[in-house]
């Protein structure tokens, strides 16, 4: 009797320290993904450079191509990572907290502008659509996650759908909604490959060196065609129903699939930043903050300058923001309701 309590009492006492350290290995912070954080820092480095080579640029052969190829990918990659990170149980909690950090910078935007007024504030200032966009995305997510998990592929299409009929209604910039429907399929799509593991699986593949070969290819191609298309990737044109509309639907079906085709490739084509990658980290930072870098840039040494000379200044600005990230007050601008709710909350 005496020998079966100790051994009761050993066996509980394994039983209690693993769970102890199951616990306490569940309750350690997770480490980032190295990969995601080298993804996330060459795409808002890019914003940067693409934004940079828009409002400070000269319109060369070189710069319309770079900016073109940029174009086709940056952003619908940036909305599929979105969506992939995208926590069901706080979409609306994120979503607000988006809508906040976009109240606070359109207000800002605009004051400097001098445009202050009501109906200005549903119109997002340069760069701000995403964040409208990005609101909009997860706020629908936390309202259809669970019918679009079951209905993976039925989804995408209807995401795809909407995409090409947007183009239809006469709306624009107005609470970005030619944009928050053009990038959708992205979003849905990043939201659906975090669930289902697509992302992973499509990694798996080896096809590194076929990506180099179209992502060449691409740039190529848009060197020599010369004119600027980047544009045409932004999303918000309307469909001239005085023109050839089966041309349309077919130009605009095209942009997305090779946005999506560049994406992938790009994707496949991250390379291992070491430790910088950490700051993939303050994206939203960056992307709340570039563009008064660029302006201030802009005033200082004027526009129309050479790529040599954006992708210089990019770096410098780059790396400004960079150290503007480190002071708390500049990061507590951006949700100062939630903070300060967040500040309450612990005394």
């Amino acid at each position: 009797m005496k020998n079966t309590r100790h051994l009761h009492l050993f066996w509980n006492t394994q039983i209690y320290i693993y769970l102890c350290s199951q616990i306490k290995s569940f309750m350690k912070p997770q480490s980032r993904n190295p990969h995601f954080d080298n993804l996330k820092l060459i795409l808002i480095f890019l914003v940067v450079f693409g934004h940079a080579i828009e409002y400070i640029g000269n319109t060369s052969r070189i710069s319309n191509a770079v900016y073109s190829f940029i174009y086709t990918f940056h952003m619908p990659l940036f909305v599929f990572i979105s969506g992939y990170f995208t926590n069901i149980t706080k979409s609306f909690s994120s979503s607000l907290k988006i809508l906040e950090t976009y109240l606070v910078l359109q207000i800002i935007s605009l004051l400097i502008g001098g445009g202050l007024s009501l109906t200005s504030m549903f119109i997002p200032q340069w760069t701000l659509w995403y964040l409208v966009s990005l609101s909009c995305w997860r706020f629908g997510i936390g309202l259809f996650s669970n019918h679009i998990l079951r209905n993976k592929y039925t989804s995408i299409t209807i995401a795809f759908i909407l995409s090409l009929l947007v183009g239809f209604i006469p709306i624009q910039s107005f609470v970005s909604f030619q944009r928050t429907f053009y990038f959708l399929p992205f979003f849905i799509l990043g939201f659906i490959s975090r669930q289902c593991g697509w992302y992973e699986m499509t990694r798996t593949i080896n096809t590194k060196k076929g990506a180099y070969v179209a992502l060449s290819t691409i740039f190529i191609i848009l060197l020599a065609y010369g004119d600027n298309i980047g544009r045409g990737f932004f999303g918000i044109s309307l469909y001239d129903l005085n023109q050839n509309l089966p041309l349309q639907l077919v130009a605009k079906t095209s942009k997305l699939v090779i946005s999506t085709m560049v994406s992938v490739c790009i994707i496949n084509c991250i390379p291992n930043l070491g430790k910088i990658s950490q700051y993939g980290a303050i994206t939203l930072f960056i992307y709340a903050y570039h563009t008064y870098a660029i302006k201030v840039f802009r005033y200082v040494f004027g526009g129309d300058l050479n790529i040599f000379i954006v992708t210089i200044a990019t770096i410098l600005m780059f790396a400004t923001l960079i150290i503007l990230s480190k002071f708390k007050p500049m990061t507590f601008i951006l949700n100062p309701i939630s903070n300060l709710i967040k500040f309450r909350g612990r005394l």
